[in-house]
């Protein structure tokens, strides 16, 4: 319990039923869920009465290994770590009397979005509809004749979903999470099962998700994880007011953690003067830095015609600034409009750079190349979402699926085939007859690290040794890449400089919490440099 300071450690050891901790940018939140989760087990709970929530899966998976690394006991089981979606889809799946409430007699297959959109269309034309495709989403239904409208097409589509023996991953979502609101026979023993519960990123949640987790009784022991300000996603209908509302309510004990262990003390100064302006200290974090820098900048507009998505005296003062300051940094925009715009500038001045976030995909292929446990996890989190939910489906099913049994249904979708190739290659090179530098010098360059890796070893050291060395200097490589794309994008991720576009432009006016959140999220991003251009 060394390592976690006193905030940490009281969410750790909290004897609450009820917890909301607030966890500023780099403050480090899941390290400290996994802690209390681990805190729990050794003193004696059962690790399978645990269920672990959050939003992607890649966050699922990795909150898992990162689990499994902390050195506890697995013979005792695992806690459950899922999104919501693959939750859902796992009772769906192995509870026939779920699955015969929602009106399925068989287990259903998640349908991709073009299936369900060629669905929905074909009930609009059946039905002679004038929804539009938000109204066909229950939006904007402004008068009773949309309503009316909207009532008939929902009955139809469902109908149709049931006769195709198909369903979304979001109205499962929905209608699992309803069983637990209306608090049904039918999900009443999972309540009993799951004693406690964990939700990460829950300023990410919605209504019905919401709704889903108060429905446990009041014996479950409840923690939540979330920032409010970082709620950037209201266009997929997530809400930060159920968080609001926990951290004024005294039902929950509220536990901030400021301290971060990302920024320089400038940069957390400048994103908290920011949010105080726009926040209710009841759920905002004043961050604490660890270490002193430089200021951030702000570079105001030329005051120009806003025709053009980037300011171009702004591009024009980005392509100096990166030239002469190399090294890693993100570029990061409120649209794909203004990106493109900012990557023609960098393309048009021979500036290299990324179009793909940052991304640990080395490491986990050199983990991959020496646990197929580990990679059987990871490929399955690679999986777009149908065929990830057909993975749900199957791998319940199948019995005692491995890595093998993965590659055998999902080997030749483009991605997965892509990563084996690397991860294959790297094991064959590693139990071939060359000496351990010539190893060292194909795996470095099979993963494009060859110039930023240097042999420490001797020919003595074993393969796993070898490979595990890789593996701390691919950690520790500092990326010159310069990143391009939305603020969206990075949520999560942080850079060593970041400069943040178009801030009070058209597309981009702060003049809303959305906004407000968005921007939050941006300058909270960089490590040591912040750089902001504003109109």
């Amino acid at each position: 319990m060394a390592d976690f300071n006193d905030q940490q450690l009281q969410v750790i050891v909290s004897k609450s039923p009820r917890i909301m901790c607030l966890a500023g940018a780099g403050a480090g939140k899941t390290r400290t869920l996994l802690g209390r989760i681990t805190h729990l087990i050794e003193t004696g709970v059962d690790p399978t009465s645990i269920l672990a929530l959050t939003f992607t899966n890649a966050a699922a998976f990795e909150m898992k290994e990162r689990y499994k690394r902390l050195g506890v006991d697995l013979s005792r089981g695992v806690p459950e770590f899922r999104t919501f979606h693959s939750f859902c889809y796992s009772l769906i799946i192995k509870d026939k009397s779920v699955r015969e409430k929602l009106g399925y007699t068989q287990i259903p297959q998640v349908c991709d979005d073009d299936e369900f959109k060629e669905i929905k269309t074909r009930i609009k034309l059946q039905l002679n509809s004038k929804l539009t495709e938000e109204q066909m989403e229950g939006k904007n239904l402004y008068t009773r004749a949309q309503q009316d409208q909207y009532a008939l097409f929902k009955k139809a589509l469902i109908k149709e979903l049931k006769t195709q023996n198909v369903i979304t991953f979001d109205i499962m979502c929905y209608n699992v999470c309803e069983l637990f609101e209306r608090d049904l026979d039918e999900v009443k023993k999972y309540k009993d099962k799951y004693k406690y519960l964990f939700v990460d990123e829950y300023q990410d949640c919605d209504a019905r998700q919401n709704k889903f987790v108060v429905s446990f009784p009041e014996s479950t022991n409840v923690a939540l994880f979330a920032d409010a300000l970082q709620n950037i996603y209201q266009f997929r209908d997530c809400t930060n007011k159920y968080v609001k509302e926990f951290a004024e309510s005294p039902a929950w004990e509220v536990i901030k953690l400021y301290e971060n262990y990302r920024s320089t003390t400038n940069i957390c100064d400048f994103a908290n003067k920011f949010s105080k302006s726009y926040s209710s200290d009841k759920y905002r974090i004043e961050m604490h830095g660890q270490r002193p820098g430089q200021d951030p900048k702000i570079i105001w507009g030329s005051h120009a015609t806003m025709t053009e998505p980037v300011d171009t005296y702004h591009l024009s003062l980005l392509v100096d600034m990166i030239k002469q300051n190399p090294g890693e940094c993100a570029v990061l925009c409120r649209s794909n409009r203004e990106v493109a715009a900012v990557r023609r500038a960098l393309a048009d001045n021979e500036i290299q750079f990324s179009t793909k976030s940052k991304s640990t995909d080395n490491l986990s292929i050199l983990e991959s190349a020496l646990s197929n446990e580990y990679a059987f996890g990871w490929l399955a989190s690679k999986l777009e979402a149908k065929d990830y939910g057909d993975y749900i489906r199957l791998s319940a099913l199948a019995d005692k699926p491995d890595l093998h049994w993965f590659l055998d249904n999902y080997g030749n979708r483009e991605v997965i085939r892509k990563i084996t190739e690397k991860i294959s290659c790297i094991r064959t090179i590693a139990t071939s007859d060359f000496t351990q530098r010539e190893k060292f010098d194909m795996i470095t360059k099979e993963l494009r690290v060859k110039t930023k890796c240097k042999f420490n070893g001797d020919d003595n050291i074993s393969n796993r040794d070898l490979i595990n060395d890789i593996k701390n200097q691919v950690q520790s490589l500092e990326e010159c890449d310069v990143y391009c794309g939305t603020i969206h994008s990075v949520k999560g991720l942080e850079y060593d400089t970041v400069y943040v576009m178009g801030v009070d432009d058209r597309f981009f006016r702060l003049d809303s919490e959305e906004m407000y959140n968005l921007y939050y999220v941006a300058v909270t991003r960089p490590k040591e440099h912040l750089v902001v251009f504003r109109r």
